[in-house]
């Protein structure tokens, strides 16, 4: 075997595709297969809008085709934003079976910023290959707080908030200092 006949790999891989025909010449530098992880792993098109918000090692929690959720960190976010040749559907993200290129999109045709989820649970998702999926990503959590609806939330005179304590016939505003907001 002379040398550039084999290539050896650190480890296993999957063969995603093979564009050469068996028998066809070859020119020097076409490529006659690529490979991927044999790793489970998911991709989002985020909006380049909240690319400051998601940092890698978040929490995320994806919900699978069969609607069972299994957790996840996220590995890598692009700090390129890329516009898709195609729109293809309205998928949150994409499980990635072995790796692989995600067609994810938003639907739109508007440039998105590729996140890259790691599983926690490689075994979850081990028999799926571009399915879609939903994500939901943790970027800010609070242990031990009172969460109510934003229209909870009464204004006070000089500043700050209070919600309205009701005890039986009886009721109180009590002053509350906010921290997180979500949609």
């Amino acid at each position: 075997v002379q040398l550039g006949q084999v290539v050896f790999v650190p480890g296993p891989v999957r063969v995603a595709t093979v564009p050469a025909t068996v028998g066809a010449p070859l020119p020097s530098g076409t490529a006659i297969l690529t490979a991927t992880s044999t790793r489970p792993q998911v991709t989002v098109a985020l909006d380049p809008a909240f690319q400051q918000l998601v940092r890698r090692g978040d929490r995320v929690e994806v919900i699978l085709p069969d609607g069972k959720p299994t957790r996840g960190t996220v590995a890598r976010v692009s700090r390129v934003a890329t516009q898709p040749s195609t729109a293809s559907g309205q998928n949150s993200g994409q499980s990635e079976g072995q790796g692989g290129n995600s067609g994810s999109g938003s639907g739109s045709g508007q440039a998105t910023v590729q996140v890259t989820i790691r599983l926690t649970n490689p075994k979850a998702a081990a028999n799926l290959d571009q399915a879609p999926v939903q994500v939901a990503i943790t970027t800010q959590a609070a242990q031990g707080v009172l969460a109510v609806p934003i229209n909870a939330l009464l204004a006070r005179p000089g500043g700050g908030y209070a919600v309205q304590l009701v005890d039986g016939s009886a009721s109180r505003r009590v002053p509350v200092r906010t921290g997180l907001f979500d949609e």
